[in-house]
């Protein structure tokens, strides 16, 4: 007699039948009685992975590994199993905080801010989620499998939703059970009576003795009849069961087969899904198997304050399709991490009330979403004053449903310029709505021009809708449109004689108006070292809303291509390879407002703000930034950044300007801290172009500074 002091031991459950091949009707007893939960599955090979998201389990079954795209595991054996309710089934995911923002890098507007916000490489942190699945308590040995025999008798009785991690039936494990006699098994009202099928002798009870070894009877299944999947074809489900059809097999076997299938579906990501054999009786050598696929009941938020519940809610139901899949809730929270409305988010998956169903239980800690920012640079033209100060004051949550507000006031020594923005999120792939007004009054304030006492009004509305199409936590690929309507009016204080057309283009009032439609598309990708940036712009001009129209000069009616581009490459810790690129063409003589601006910080440093404006043109850079004190990670960071800057202007008219190419080389200092950041260029012009350099901007040196207040 083999002795067993554990829990979980029991005696092999010897059952005599007449013939040496299961009948249809005792195959149907067996399955009912001793199939176990409908997510038990075998746990599979140990794969290796270099991913940070891990998933374990308390059950000696699967522990799972997730990348961006696989799903492996690894077998793990818990010395000590406790009880659990369904309602402790879970699992639980936690993103760290230190995915890094992907912040919208291409906007409604002309050009694309510096990718290297991005290159904040994205870490998609270790994250860990939890799955608990336990029935009864015992030792588990690594060395072997033990399969429990759970009794199901009907559908009814699965209230567990999560795929169990529970490897299959050994032949070679001896069962002892807690009674000396086997216990009765309820048969589903279409079945044959027990006396029908085993003899007398074979329902005696176990004596405590030892038992000799009997031989696994073997049946012969001709083909399993796969219910309930939407997943995955036919063909699919076969080419995993395939193996145990048409030849005989031992009911250790048929449960195998079974456990197949919830394999398949939890390597692919599927872990609340797993499939079982209902009570049936074996008819033409079918079985069946039924697969229950996992579906979302509800999602509870907490931890919200002046965001709305639904922004959250809305935003991982969208992703979140039935069967769930791992990847997919994993995705969703991480697409939320990055949201600057949110600072953390984790989430439990517990089981519904109904089978099949669980409940994703969140937990979201808000970010501060209001922000007031001041700068200072000599980033505008000398002809109004180049020194700038700005005010930026940023509300992100405005009414509660991550609608953005913005005001801005920005002052020289011959400009005041106001800005106005309120962006809408229309739904919950982030597409939105945004209005926007700016205006400035400026004045000439540059030698000869300054007793001609010439000013100017320049009011701009702009209403776009932008829609992702792609969104993912490192790719995003979204299309806008942007109605702009744009009044300027030039005035001449000299003698008090008002509006006047200082452009051949201007009305005899010195008013420009310019009304277009600008269809855009974006297209941003981020790896661990890289970010690519790309955006085309077709710009056409509308004779609409009193725009300018004229017989000869330039107009209001016009078609323009804008294309840019932006590639940021990391060298190793704080260092940076960052290329960028601009493009305009158009058939046509543009007005001032439309323009290619080349010369100035953002283009061609060397060179004052905008000195030549023309029909088309072409922009190219690279820089290096080098770290010299500190690190980005726990202090201050100081780097230097050599550049090269080059543009090339043309009109499409002819009539190009003497100096069309600018070439600028030289360096820069970057310091950042915390709140502040702050910026030092010096540029060298290679080709001359005119300038009085009578401001640091037209002597090549160029400063901006940011402070966030909050």
């Amino acid at each position: 007699m083999m002795g067993c002091s554990r829990p979980a031991c029991y005696l092999p459950i010897s059952i005599s039948i007449f013939s040496s091949v299961l009948s249809g009707t005792a195959y149907a007893k067996l399955i009912e009685h001793y199939s176990p939960s409908p997510f038990s599955s075998a746990p599979s090979e140990d794969l290796n992975t270099t991913n940070e998201i891990e998933i374990t389990t308390s059950n000696p079954g699967v522990a799972v590994i997730i990348d961006e795209t696989t799903v492996t595991f690894t077998p793990k054996f818990s010395s000590e199993l406790s009880p659990t309710t369904p309602e402790q089934n879970n699992i639980q995911t936690n993103v760290e905080s230190e995915v890094v923002n992907l912040p919208t890098v291409l906007d409604s507007k002309d050009t694309i801010e510096d990718t290297t916000e991005l290159l904040e490489l994205q870490q998609l942190s270790t994250s860990t989620s939890t799955i608990s699945h336990a029935h009864s308590t015992g030792d588990i040995a690594e060395s072997v499998s033990i399969e429990r025999l759970d009794e199901v008798n009907s559908v009814s009785q699965i209230a567990q939703t999560l795929p169990p991690s529970i490897p299959d039936l050994s032949p070679d494990i001896q069962r002892i059970p807690e009674d000396s006699g086997p216990e009765e098994i309820e048969l589903a009202p279409t079945l044959p009576e027990l006396d029908e099928l085993f003899s007398p002798e074979t329902l005696s009870p176990v004596e405590d003795s030892d038992i000799p070894a009997t031989e696994e009877e073997t049946i012969i299944i001709q083909r399993f009849e796969v219910i309930g999947s939407t997943v995955f074809s036919s063909e699919e489900l076969e080419a995993v069961i395939s193996e145990f059809t048409g030849r005989p097999i031992t009911f250790t076997e048929i449960l195998q087969a079974r456990s197949a299938i919830t394999k398949l579906y939890v390597e692919n990501g599927y872990i609340t899904s797993g499939a079982f054999f209902p009570p049936q009786p074996l008819q033409d050598g079918v079985a069946r198997i039924e697969v229950i696929e996992g579906s979302l009941e509800d999602i509870e938020i907490n931890g919200t304050q002046r965001l709305n519940d639904s922004y959250i809610r809305s935003r991982l139901e969208v992703g979140i399709e039935p069967p769930i899949n791992s990847a997919d809730i994993l995705e969703r929270l991480q697409l939320l991490q990055i949201d600057p409305l949110v600072e953390s988010i984790s989430a439990d998956l517990q089981a519904g009330v109904e089978p099949g169903t669980n409940r994703l239980v969140v937990s979201v800690t808000e970010a501060d979403s209001f922000n007031v920012n001041y700068g200072v640079d000599n980033n505008r033209s000398p002809s109004v004053g180049s020194v700038r100060h700005q005010l930026q004051l940023n509300q992100a949550n405005l009414l509660g449903l991550g609608d953005s507000l913005n005001l801005g006031y920005s002052l020289t020594a011959g400009s005041d310029d106001f800005d106005f923005a309120y962006t809408l999120p229309i739904n919950p792939k982030d597409g939105t709505l945004a209005f926007a007004v700016s205006h400035s009054d400026s004045e000439v304030i540059e030698d000869p021009f300054e007793p001609l006492d010439i000013s100017s009004d320049t009011t701009l509305y702009e209403l776009t809708l932008r829609q992702p199409l792609i969104k993912k936590p490192t790719q995003e690929f979204a299309l806008g449109l942007t109605a702009s309507h744009q009044d300027s009016q030039t005035f001449l204080g000299f003698d008090e004689i008002g509006p006047f057309p200082l452009s051949p283009e201007a009305d005899s009032d010195g008013r420009t108006s310019v009304s277009a439609a600008r269809f855009f598309q974006d297209w941003t990708k981020q790896s661990s070292n890289q970010v690519i940036a790309l955006r085309s712009q077709f710009n056409l001009g509308l004779d609409a809303l009193g725009a300018t129209v004229n017989d000869d000069a330039p107009d209001s009616r016009f078609f323009s291509w804008q294309g840019q581009a932006q590639w940021a490459r990391s060298l190793g810790p704080d260092a940076l390879l960052l290329l960028k690129g601009s493009l305009q063409l158009t058939p046509d003589s543009l007005l001032s407002q439309e323009q290619f601006g080349i010369g100035g910080q953002s283009t061609v440093r060397g060179y004052r703000q905008n000195q030549i404006l023309t029909d088309n043109g072409v922009l190219g850079s690279v820089e290096v930034r080098l770290p010299v004190l500190g690190n980005s990670r726990n202090g201050p960071l100081l780097q230097v950044a050599p550049f090269l800057d080059i543009g090339h202007g043309w009109n499409s008219g002819g009539n190009n300007p003497d100096d069309n190419t600018l070439v600028g080389v030289g360096t820069g200092l970057l310091f950042s801290t915390n709140n502040l950041n702050a910026r030092l260029d010096w540029g060298i012009p290679l080709i001359s172009g005119d300038s009085d350099r009578d401001s640091l901007q037209e002597n090549g040196i160029y400063f901006s500074l940011d402070y966030s207040f909050f």
